[in-house]
């Protein structure tokens, strides 16, 4: 029991020194070649908000989401499509768009691609569910959700976004 509770307690105080740790980067992008100096702050940033329970340093996380969208809208490193056919949870809640906008990002900077739409949305996707179970205690179900996790756990998620990727 001990033993437990001190690797919980490691646990608890390794995510709270990297959530004390991370600034929001003081960014200009004045053009699309301005990025390239900002992917490292990217991959930091998402990193940051998956560690980040909901409702928790709420305007860090919205300068941290203002940061990325702007990153991923403004970038040559990435082309992500809003795929409506795989994407359904984006009706009801705007932020696990943008995680699945960060899912689609860290993996295109994490394996050096920039438009490969199925496995994007797949690392877009997983990032989501990811997420979601996660903090799922803090945050309010979403049947789209649940659905992706179904899916994930049968082995059918990967065929449902290739089939539904345009």
């Amino acid at each position: 029991m001990k033993k437990i509770l001190f690797v919980f307690f490691l646990m608890t105080a390794s995510l709270s020194c990297f959530s004390q740790n991370y600034e929001v980067p003081n960014y200009q992008i004045q053009s699309p070649e301005d990025c390239d100096k900002y992917n490292k702050d990217v991959l930091r940033a998402i990193d940051w908000l998956m560690n980040t329970p909901p409702n928790t340093e709420i305007e860090k996380q919205q300068e941290t989401m203002q940061f990325l969208i702007q990153w991923i809208t403004d970038t040559k490193a990435v082309s992500i499509n809003l795929n409506t056919d795989v994407v359904k949870f984006s009706d009801k809640d705007e932020f696990f768009i943008i995680l699945y906008l960060c899912g689609c990002a860290k993996y295109a900077l994490e394996n050096n691609v920039k438009n490969n739409q199925v496995e994007m949305s797949i690392a877009g996707i997983e990032l989501s569910i990811e997420y979601y179970n996660k903090y799922s205690n803090l945050l309010v179900k979403d049947e789209n959700l649940e659905k992706y996790m179904q899916m994930k756990n049968n082995g059918t998620l990967i065929d449902y976004i290739k089939k539904n990727t345009k």
